[in-house]
């Protein structure tokens, strides 16, 4: 009797010992888990940023081309509204007719 007692408390000793080591294992597990979980989530944040940038970007470019062919037709309208107005002047200097406007530049 007295060697089965002996061996229940080593058997039960033993299973301790690797309900400890089960317990450790799975406590550095779940640690290992809550790190990856907390690292998806940044992941999917910085996923979300970088699709919102881009987003801006291809806003902010779109605007930006749009301005820059406004900003060229302005300019282009300018140029021709001046040359036009010097051929007059020049037409009206050969004919003998008084310029009234002064020369653009």
């Amino acid at each position: 009797m007295l060697d089965h007692a002996l061996a229940v408390e080593s058997d039960i000793a033993k299973l301790r010992e690797a309900v400890a080591k089960a317990s450790a294992m799975h406590e550095d597990d779940l640690r290992n888990e809550t790190v990856s979980k907390t690292r998806l989530e940044l992941a999917y944040a910085a996923f979300e940023e970088l699709t919102t940038a881009m987003n801006d970007l291809s806003k902010s470019t779109a605007a930006s081309r749009e301005s820059l062919k406004r900003e060229l037709d302005a300019k282009k309208a300018l140029q021709d509204y001046k040359r036009d107005e010097e051929k007059t002047r020049k037409a009206h200097g050969r004919h003998g007719y008084p310029s009234s406007t002064p020369r653009l530049r």
